[in-house]
């Protein structure tokens, strides 16, 4: 069975490229490759006629519809609709019957109705069609579509209430409507809406598809859900992953990403103030360079402080590829998402993220392993992350080889998932003999039999009455401005070409100035290299000096230690030369004894031998020889 696939979505390629409407190409795009029919019905950037709808045949079994947006839109639509759940007398219900009608589609999959009308869900389940619903975001159950609280940039506490969801109501929509700045209005339109989701989730969607476990937790943590219907259809991507070669980089610096919606709901003022801190701005071993479209204007302090930061606008699915081979890790710090898609185009191409712990995050980032996980909106947090990465080189390649490692899921399974869930979804009705929706609640919420109460369309009424005059006297002062004005003008022509002629003579000197300023920039450009060349050349004598400096002082040092050593020795002979003094002294003193003895010695020898002389020569001698006692 060959199934035609009619998608509701609330735009569409090349006028939006976010993640409903590039969803909605996708899947359009892809089914319609493999031979299903395929229609994508999306309201009108623009205001078109309520009388007719725009076609657009892209191929074969391709075609578009663009219809007229609801009575409010974005914001308002998202609490003000409800308000017309019940009313009667356009015809946006009969151009989806045409298109119905025309398109003979076999299921409706409702990716958002953002800016058409909700009643159209009902309208789908009178028409016989089955209804796939995809919860890609908030707007089934938050009065502001995301559930992002903009005044504390935090997401929403869960379980959602109402009253605080009013609070938020009141502060963003009050300035735009005085209906809106009414709290019983936002409060009566807050349950009708809440109401409506409660009845489709459980009675009117035959199946409903959550793109994270996390978002779908959130959900049902809000409002009951059938959970015998819903299933997780994870987000699978179509590019692949490339090798080290052809990410080199030759910069040395770490190449940081984001790749997303310039929007306070991705955390672009976080962003901001984490590359404006000091900690980062004093560094210059990293480059942060940003892909999206969006508020620009987000971006434009941190553009003039960091000279590190780059923004290349917008871009294409089809640029991806090329984009992820000039980064080295990627940044989300998101406040609300509900698929991470792009996370999972990050780890396909073997690039870590460092990332807020935002609704299926931690479904596929291990924190550590493949990427660094952050509590949501935690500032120093994602400084400590970043810092981490800078400084610790091994961890940047330990996480790029886990995110290598990484399983992520290819598109092609995941349509496969996709289309096969439609098919049971389709076969279950076509054999079912019995609506999911008993007649009694059909009834009840059909806008062809159902009386609206007169509280709900005395609201909806001063609403649109509210807005309408507020219109009307916006038109007429504009009115009168531009008369005003037309007459200023004209006064303003003739000076303004005379003005003209004046400026034209200026612009010819100023350009002769502008080429006397570049010749003089050029010169001072090479006065300046050669002032650059100088002064590594003055470095490189400092440290010459330095390390000669270093080594004198080492020399300086040792010299002390020697004459030190030389001052003890000179003490020690010095008191070795007065004690050989002393000992010299006494030696001479001795001396002076022994020759004074010496003499009296020899003088006693004289008187010795006189006196042996003369008793040798006496006759005493003779005797005592003759006795034998002396010789003869």
């Amino acid at each position: 069975m060959v199934m035609r696939f009619l998608f509701l979505v609330h735009g569409y390629p090349p006028v939006e490229y976010t993640g409903a409407p590039l969803l909605a190409h996708e899947y359009a795009t892809a089914l319609s490759s493999r031979g299903f029919p395929c229609a994508v019905l999306y309201p009108a950037f623009e205001d078109i006629s309520f009388s007719r709808y725009e076609r657009k045949e892209l191929t074969a079994t391709l075609t578009l519809f663009e219809v007229p947006y609801a009575e409010f839109r974005w914001l308002e639509w998202s609490v003000g609709d409800s308000l017309w759940f019940n009313h009667r007398g356009n015809n946006k219900d009969q151009l989806l019957r045409s298109v119905v009608d025309l398109c003979k589609p076999d299921v409706a999959v409702l990716i958002d109705l953002v800016n058409l009308p909700t009643r159209w869900i009902w309208m789908l389940r009178e028409l016989h069609l089955p209804i796939v619903k995809l919860v890609l975001n908030g707007e089934d159950v938050c009065g502001l579509i995301e559930p992002f609280d903009r005044t504390r940039f935090e997401p929403c506490p869960v379980p959602l209430r109402r009253d605080e969801c009013a609070e938020q109501c009141l502060q963003i929509l009050g300035p735009l409507s005085s209906s809106w700045s009414q709290r019983t209005n936002v409060e009566t339109a807050l349950k009708k809406k809440w109401q409506l989701s409660r009845m489709a989730f459980e009675s009117a969607f035959d199946l409903i598809l959550f793109r994270s476990q996390g978002l779908m937790d959130m959900v049902s943590q809000t409002m009951p859900l059938p959970l015998e219907r819903c299933a997780v259809l994870e987000p699978g991507v179509t590019i692949t992953s490339s090798s080290p070669s052809e990410r080199r980089n030759n910069s040395g610096c770490v190449r940081i990403g984001y790749v997303g919606t310039l929007s306070h709901r991705k955390g672009i003022p976080l962003l901001v103030a984490l590359f404006g801190s000091a900690e980062l701005l004093q560094r210059e071993d990293y480059e942060l360079h940003i892909y999206g479209s969006g508020n620009e204007n987000l971006l434009a302090d941190l553009l003039r402080a960091n000279p590190r930061v780059f923004y290349h606008g917008g871009y294409t699915p089809e640029q991806l590829p090329h984009v992820f081979t000039h980064l080295d890790v990627g940044i989300n710090p998101s406040y609300f998402e509900g698929s991470q898609k792009v996370l999972r185009e990050f780890l396909a191409t073997g690039l870590p993220v460092i990332s807020s712990r935002v609704y299926g995050a931690s479904e596929v980032l291990r924190d550590g392993e493949n990427g660094l996980l952050v509590d949501v909106g935690d500032s120093r947090g994602f400084l400590r992350s970043v810092l981490a990465i800078l400084n610790d080189g091994a961890l940047l390649k330990r996480l790029q080889e886990g995110a290598r490692r990484t399983a992520v899921r290819t598109f092609e399974e995941e349509l496969t998932q996709f289309t096969e869930l439609c098919q049971a979804v389709v076969s279950s009705m076509h054999h079912s003999t019995h609506r999911r929706i008993p007649r009694s609640e059909r009834m009840r919420i059909d806008p062809r039999n159902s009386e609206r109460t007169s509280e709900e369309e005395r609201i909806a009424m001063e609403v649109l009455l509210a807005r309408q005059a507020n219109e009307l006297q916006e038109l007429r002062a504009t009115l009168q401005e531009h008369r005003d004005r037309i007459v200023e003008l004209e006064k303003a022509f003739d000076e303004r070409t005379s003005w003209a002629l004046r400026l034209d003579k200026e612009i010819n000197e100023k350009n002769a100035y502008i080429a006397q300023l570049q010749k003089e920039f050029k010169e001072r450009t090479n006065w300046a290299l050669s002032l650059a060349r100088e002064l590594a050349e003055r470095k490189e004598y400092i440290g010459k000096l330095q390390r000669e400096y270093e080594d004198r002082t080492r020399w300086a040092l040792e010299l002390d230690d020697l004459v030190r050593e030389r001052d003890r020795t000179i003490a020690t002979l010095q008191k070795e030369y007065e004690e050989r003094t002393r000992w010299a002294v006494a030696l001479s003193e001795e001396r002076k004894n022994i020759l004074k003895r010496q003499q009296e010695l020899y003088l006693s020898l004289d008187l010795l031998q006189q006196r042996l002389h003369r008793i040798t020569s006496g006759r005493v001698y003779r005797l005592l020889s003759r006795l034998g006692v002396v010789p003869k």
